[in-house]
């Protein structure tokens, strides 16, 4: 008994001593192995397989668009990052504590003598742990994939500053480079690169990794020229076969857009043959298509594989890049009718893949520009537009172009829209109701085959049905193919999807009601007949099986058909100027300006378009027809400015003498206002009125007249003039001084005069004392107002706390609850340092709608808002007017 008790006692001594001898303070042999094995095993490698699966999560959700050059590196984005946030928060809880436990800072005891060269820098040591300078990088990247650069940095320099002799620092190094990247300071980044790349010391397993990360310092800027050395470079040392194989792929679209068709292709080619991602194999083959070159005679071989890819199964949610492929090879062999054919098939069979219908619409918009079709053109930059990425590289120019193309078809529009209503009510009243009955009658017949069409759509379903439910009917043979590559059974599923949901886009929500639905590619348009609108106060008719349906908008009397033709005229002068002055067709704005002048030769427009024709003959070469219309201006319009601009080479110089002059005059008017000479100010401002009526200056020389004529005691005129400055200058700046003198004068029951205000019997709105004020550095506060019963408030609580500890873990929020109003609940989740954190936590949570998936829309808001105003906030209890204050100053601030 005595020699077991002894033998207890001794194994509790062994394992105290061991405990003793493996705490930090002591620096020996066991100590240091026990740290390390522990610091490896346990704490870094859960940290960094958190990190790992961040990283694969991230680029798992990142969709490639084929359509442009791949970006290098992916990082996330504002809202993509934030749902690593979890991984990335373990990652940097497990470096802090490797740090904060396993650090070994003591001396070990020096041996005595002589001690070798490398018995002298271990001993020089500042650390002796081998994995704390892996766990601070590790939590530099970590920080740097939540896009916490700045702190990202800190860790990285304070990794560099501790070891300063290790090759990890290298990678440091690196990781710096790639932040200032991405925060888009590219001089530190070149900085930080050269000096890594002029080290000898920069071990070999690092030297592609530097390569690559300065290809991606010149592709962000869309130097891709600059980047091709460097990718090149990095595809020969980097090892790892998926990132070699991107990175060719990267590098043979560079090719591409810079037409070194022969180098894409080889490159492509290689992808094909080592890539084990299909999407990229078959989009390298599509861009090998795309880089055919016309010299080489091969498109009939590339047309056989294209129709081959067709017909393959497997291909079938491809074909719209297939298509697209085949009509670039079309473009190239300048056959654009067939690549236009290509390029629409390609857009109609595009369903899921809206990039790619995006570019198949681009293409066909810019074949209908150039011919010039600006019809189709128009509607196809629409639909681009609809579908293109916000981040398309000339999104802005694309957006102008689709205006400018609208606003003609909208003009063109009226003119046939409004030629078509004059030559119905030209019609005798027998044609006209003839015209009408019929369009009515058609509309029965087509009502009527719609119900036909829909009845026996009915009568497939309940067989389809009635089969299902019968079980030798069940397995059907469908040749052996998946539901979805099935034309039966296909076709028999669409029917039902838009019989019971309507035609509707592949995307998320399709279920939701107010939806903006485009159906590419068919003309059917539903009609909300129940919406109202009116003429002169009279209900528009809406029901169009009615004969006033069609005879509502019909200029039946002179001065509707007057109204009519001033449309007409305004609109063709809206035409001329757009292909003149946006569109640069020249050939087509001369046509559209002779057409109006033909039509209605007394236009108002007619001098400015005779100067436009002159200018525009000028441009085309046609001298002649230049200088009849120039003789024109000078016959017909003396006193214009343009022909004075003919008859007066000096003309543009006197003109501008003259509005010097007024400015002049201007300068010394005010002068003798402020020398209180008010006769010679009255005197100045008359003259300049009549012989100056254009000049922009004429609304200040008025308020000064007016202030003038108060001062000399003439009331009638200092009102009078205040009345025309407010009836005439709206858009001066001495409107609204002049507005506010009337507004005053309004109240003076000892005068007798009339003040001409326009609305003046509108209310007094008075505004409310604001009560909420930014303040971007004090600390903020989520809070969600919600309504509910307390069952349905406690699991809100409940889904933002388990919110709080998926993302925001590190933070260690409070999340309380407290009763607004009747029914009304308050949830505050307190607090975060400043505005920008604030607002990070706001697009986060409004990022994962999860939390709120129990509660309606219209039971719940949330905001955030700083610690002063909440204080007020609590007190107002208004919560529409925070709302709007929160929206201002948070949501669009700039």
């Amino acid at each position: 008994m005595a020699k077991r008790r002894y033998f207890q006692i001794l194994i509790v001594g062994f394992i105290i001593a061991l405990i003793i001898s493996c705490s930090t303070d002591k620096n020996t042999v066991v100590s240091r192995a026990y740290h390390n094995v522990t610091s490896h095993y346990n704490v870094y490698f859960n940290g960094n397989e958190a990190f790992k699966q961040g990283v694969a999560r991230l680029e798992s959700s990142f969709e490639e668009n084929y359509n442009n050059i791949l970006p290098i590196f992916y990082y996330g984005d504002e809202t993509s990052s934030k749902m690593i946030y979890p991984d990335m928060d373990k990652a940097i809880k497990k470096a802090s504590k490797l740090i904060k436990i396993h650090s070994i800072k003591n001396k070990p005891k020096r041996k005595k003598g002589k001690k070798t060269k490398k018995e002298r820098e271990f001993y020089s040591k500042s650390e002796y742990n081998n994995w704390v300078d892996d766990a601070y990088l590790l939590m530099g990247k970590a920080q740097f994939y939540k896009r916490d650069y700045s702190l990202a940095k800190e860790s990285f320099q304070y990794l560099i500053k501790e070891f300063p002799n290790e090759p990890i620092r290298f990678e440091a190094y690196l990781w710096i480079a790639r932040s200032f990247i991405e925060e888009e300071n590219y001089v530190k980044a070149r900085e930080i690169l050269d000096l890594v790349d002029a080290n000898r010391k920069l071990p070999k397993k690092y030297k592609g990794e530097l390569q690559i990360i300065y290809a991606d310092y010149y592709a962000k800027q869309d130097k891709y020229d600059d980047a091709i050395p460097y990718m090149k470079n990095a595809i020969e040392t980097i090892k790892k076969k998926k990132e070699k194989a991107r990175y060719k792929f990267i590098l043979a679209q560079i090719y591409q857009e810079e037409k070194k068709y022969s180098q894409a292709t080889e490159l492509y080619d290689e992808v094909i043959k080592t890539a084990t991602n299909y999407d990229m194999v078959f989009n390298a083959k599509m861009r090998k298509a795309g880089s055919f070159d016309v010299g080489s005679g091969n498109a009939d071989r590339l047309y056989k594989e294209l129709n081959k890819m067709l017909n393959d199964d497997k291909n079938i949610d491809y074909k719209d890049q297939i298509y697209y492929a085949m009509a670039e090879i079309a473009k190239k062999q300048n056959n654009i009718d067939k690549a236009l054919e290509y390029y629409k098939l390609s857009a109609e069979k595009s369903v899921a893949n809206t990039s790619q219908k995006a570019v198949a619409c681009l293409a066909i918009a810019d074949i209908y520009f150039s011919r010039p079709e600006y019809r189709n053109a128009q509607m196809y930059y629409d639909s681009t537009l609809y579908f293109i990425d916000s981040d398309y590289p000339d999104i802005e120019k694309l957006t102008e172009k689709s205006k400018t193309l609208t606003k003609l078809i909208t003009n063109l529009d009226i003119i046939d829209r409004e030629d078509s209503l004059q030559m119905v009510a030209g019609m005798s009243e027998k044609q006209r109701d003839a015209l009408i009955d019929k369009i009515i009658a058609d509309l029965i017949e087509q009502e009527k085959k719609a119900e036909e069409q829909e009845r026996m759509a009915q009568m497939a379903s309940a067989r389809f049905k009635q089969n299902q439910r019968d079980p030798r009917n069940r397995n059907f043979n469908t040749g052996g193919q998946w539901y979805f590559y099935n034309p039966t059974t296909l076709s028999f599923g669409q029917t039902e999807f838009v019989k019971l949901w309507g035609r509707r886009k592949l995307e998320d929500n399709w279920r939701r009601k107010n939806k903006t639905v485009i159906d590419f590619g068919d003309d059917l348009a539903e009609e909300n007949t129940e919406e109202e609108d009116s003429i002169n106060g009279i209900k528009r008719p809406t029901d169009p099986k009615k004969k006033e349906y069609y005879m509502v908008d019909l200029p039946l009397t002179d001065s509707l058909v007057a109204l009519s033709d001033k449309r007409i005229i305004d609109a063709f002068f809206n035409v001329s100027e757009i292909y003149q002055n946006e569109l640069k067709d020249y050939k087509l704005a001369v046509a559209n300006f002779e057409e109006l002048n033909q039509r209605y030769p007394g236009n108002d427009y007619l001098l400015f378009s005779y100067y436009d024709l002159y200018k525009l003959h000028d441009l085309l070469g046609e001298t002649a027809k230049a200088e009849s219309y120039k003789s024109k201006i000078i016959q017909n319009y003396p006193d214009s400015k343009y022909a004075q601009m003919f008859t007066n080479p000096n003309y543009l110089k006197e003109l501008n003498t003259k509005l010097d002059q007024v400015k002049l005059l201007y300068d010394q008017t005010y002068q003798s206002y402020i020398n209180k000479n008010y006769n010679k100010v009255i005197s100045n401002c008359l003259g300049v009125e009549k012989n100056n009526s254009g000049s922009e200056l004429i609304p200040k020389f008025e308020f000064l007249k007016a202030i003038s004529f108060g001062e000399i005691g003439k009331i009638d005129d200092y009102v009078a003039v205040l009345n025309n400055i407010v009836k005439n200058y709206p858009k001066s700046e001495v409107f609204q001084p002049a507005k506010d003198m009337l507004l005053k004068l309004k109240d003076r029951k000892d005068l007798n005069v009339k003040v001409e205000l326009e609305d003046e019997n509108k209310p007094v709105v008075t505004e409310q004392k604001e009560i909420y004020f930014v303040n971007d550095k004090s600390s903020h506060f989520f809070v969600v107002i919600a309504k509910g019963n307390k069952k349905t408030i406690n699991r809100l609580k409940f889904n933002i706390s388990n919110f709080d500890m998926d993302f925001f873990s590190m933070d260690n929020f409070n999340v309380t609850t407290v009763v607004l109003d009747k029914g009304v609940h308050l949830i505050s989740v307190k607090s975060m340092d400043n505005y920008t954190k604030a607002m990070d936590y706001y697009t986060t949570i409004a990022a994962n709608p999860d939390v709120f998936k129990e509660m309606n829309k219209s039971d719940y808001q949330y905001f955030v808002i700083s610690s002063d105003n909440f204080v007020n906030f609590y007190k107002d209890k208004d919560v529409e007017r925070y709302m709007k204050f929160f929206t201002d100053n948070y949501l669009n601030r700039d």
